[in-house]
């Protein structure tokens, strides 16, 4: 059932007034924030795998010997496949399900999130196959400036921006279902950025323009120092560069 996907790297990028975007659509309905709740099965999904992988001589043992009970199976999980598909049914099951409320009235619903980055969106991926996921990156120093307090410091903002914005850059290049969306693209409303998004939320741009028109719960950022603007600068150089930021 979910059907549009909203993710951005680092929280203050522009995840809402993208929300807001995709909803001028009547039919379209993306909900808000989960808290993250994916990354809760990407670890059940990494603990199965992990047990699956290392049980994998008692698994065998105990099938070929005819389920003798003298072995040892304490740690026995089925295969991968099973493994697998148990993960995706317990992520599409719990999604489909919270978002059910109005779905009968919206032919695309989805959600947003600011906390995800390989790991979730690649079992996201796997569960919704054919989903757009709309990719959100924004210039580190704003980011920082907006949400200084969301990082213990500026090295966690760095290492958590180079992390997800590098993925979702290399990621949209691969993945030919998901769109890479520079913030500052966005409320600059640059016509290429607007037609591709038109395209995949089905909202028509002026519809768009008409949103961007609108400021809602707006932030004033931290006041960023030369030495910190420099700092983060360095430390995200190599990334910013990939996605054209100076």
């Amino acid at each position: 059932m979910i059907r549009l996907i909203i993710s951005a790297a680092t929280g203050r990028s522009g995840s809402t007034l993208l929300q807001r975007i995709c909803n001028a659509r009547k039919e379209t309905l993306i909900w808000g924030e989960h808290y993250g709740i994916i990354k809760d099965f990407a670890n059940i999904y990494d603990n199965l795998v992990y047990f699956s992988e290392q049980s994998r001589n008692e698994r065998t043992a105990f099938f070929d010997r005819n389920k003798d009970t003298g072995l040892w199976t304490a740690n026995m999980t089925p295969e991968l496949p099973y493994v697998e598909q148990a993960v995706i049914n317990a992520v599409t099951a719990a999604l489909d399900t919270l978002y059910g409320q109005f779905a009968e009235k919206h032919d695309i619903v989805g959600f947003k999130e600011v906390r995800y980055g390989e790991r979730e969106l690649r079992l996201l991926r796997k569960c919704y196959p054919d989903c757009p996921f709309l990719l959100l990156v924004r210039h580190p120093v704003p980011s920082w400036a907006s949400a200084p307090t969301w990082y213990r410091d500026i090295d966690d903002f760095a290492g958590v921006w180079n992390e997800r914005a590098g993925f979702y850059a290399e990621y949209a290049r691969q993945d030919p279902n998901s769109l890479l969306i520079r913030y500052e693209d966005l409320v600059d409303r640059d016509p290429k950025t607007l037609k591709r998004l038109s395209e995949v939320t089905k909202v028509p741009v002026p519809d768009m323009i008409g949103v961007l028109s609108k400021k809602v719960g707006s932030f004033n950022p931290e006041p960023v120092t030369k030495e910190q603007r420099e700092e983060i600068v360095t430390k995200c150089r190599p990334v910013m560069k990939t996605l054209l930021y100076r």
